[in-house]
């Protein structure tokens, strides 16, 4: 008899695929029916937390992560699952910024993500510059930038400023405060936030015109395309399409780029959480040891871009050969990144503020002494 166990996610395209790919003879031969249940990312959140706090158990296992770190009190300990042979080859970064609870571990990793830029090597090469180390350096060569996109007709960056609950990506690189004072209350530093606000509206100066309107797919079309020189996004969505020479004409002329430095890049772990009203839990372990595995992450890499979770996974020549242009970025990235200790409900006041302040709406101030006003009804850090 097959158990079905319903699985929320996020439908990027990646996430989802590889799940629903697990459907055929490996889930039956464990006795399990997937049903995916995959939505945008803001209804995702929604969806799952009210199916916490209402009790329906519409999902016996979850896609979550900090955006629900109020409520990891409605989800089971993993700790004996990551404890296993299987799981001992995750990348200690992600299992550092997974969900705890009482000091239990609430959530596995898998697809990790650091928001970052994509630029076109080739270009750089024939203008005979390299990518730049620090933000200073990078703002100081945007006039050279600005002139290679004119002669080849470009944007200088594309970014999908149409997905308001990404303005953090563009926030957090830059930012090197923290996000709470000395008695753990809620709160951005001033100083480096203003800093940060002011690089931000510098890379806004050279986005497209229209970056306010551009989803996900407009901004990765653009590049993807050659008609930009920079894109600013989560490298999962991108990585398999810009390299496929079918469709992509950037195709083995670009790179991802080390973050400059100073400034923490947004790190998106992506956790898979068994809610505690689940009536079947062992499948539902199951299920998540089918997905978070050495041999799984390989192929949710090559098959959908899903980032690796397994050290192991960079550490296969055949693959690291192959994607130099993105390993040794991502490494680099992600030994900087970090996921900003924010509740979901706190990070939408961070959010808010953010695209008032790119649309024009607000100054770079107001902004700090908004989101600082809205704090002050949080006690302290989730």
């Amino acid at each position: 008899m097959e158990t079905t166990i319903t699985y929320s996610v996020m439908s990027s395209g990646t996430y989802d695929r590889a799940a629903e790919s697990l459907t055929g003879p490996l889930l039956r031969n464990r006795g399990i029916r997937l049903k995916v249940a995959a939505f945008p990312s803001q209804v995702l959140r929604r969806n799952n937390t009210d199916d916490l706090l209402n009790g329906t158990a519409l999902y016996d296992v979850m896609s979550g992560g900090p955006q629900l770190a109020d409520l990891y009190r409605y989800f089971v300990p993993l700790d004996d699952l990551v404890s296993t042979p299987a799981h001992e080859g995750l990348l200690p970064r992600l299992l550092q910024n997974c969900g705890f609870y009482e000091g239990r571990r609430v959530g596995l990793p898998y697809g990790p993500d650091v928001y970052g830029f994509h630029y076109r090597k080739d270009l750089f090469d024939r203008a005979g510059i390299s990518w730049p180390s620090t933000w200073d350096e990078l703002l100081r060569l945007l006039p050279q930038l600005k002139a290679i996109a004119r002669e080849y007709g470009m944007t200088v960056l594309s970014y999908h400023g149409g997905q308001p609950e990404e303005a953090l990506g563009l926030f957090l690189d830059k930012y090197e405060g923290s996000f709470a004072d000395e008695n753990g209350l809620l709160r951005l530093e001033t100083e480096s936030a203003l800093a940060a606000l002011a690089q931000c509206k510098t890379l806004l100066s050279v986005m497209s015109p229209r970056f306010l309107e551009m989803t996900y797919a407009d901004s990765s079309a653009d590049f993807l395309e050659g008609r930009a020189l920079l894109l600013f996004t989560w490298p999962g969505f991108v990585v398999k399409a810009l390299d496929d020479v079918r469709v992509s004409k950037v195709a083995g002329k670009w790179a991802l780029a080390k973050a400059p430095s100073p400034g923490r890049p947004w790190l998106s772990v992506w956790q898979m959480h068994i809610p505690a009203r689940c009536q079947v839990r062992q499948k539902a372990l199951e299920f998540i040891s089918a997905m978070v595995n050495p041999e799984s992450d390989r192929k949710f890499f090559l098959d959908y871009g899903v980032m690796p979770s397994f050290a192991s996974t960079y550490q296969d020549q055949r693959i690291r050969e192959f994607y130099a242009h993105v390993f040794e970025a991502q490494e680099h990235n992600l030994s900087l990144a970090s996921t900003p200790p924010l509740s979901g409900e706190v990070q939408d006041v961070l959010t808010f503020e953010l695209n008032e302040y790119f649309q024009g709406r607000t100054t770079a101030r107001e902004v700090v002494e908004h989101v600082n006003e809205k704090w002050e009804k949080n006690t302290a850090l989730p």
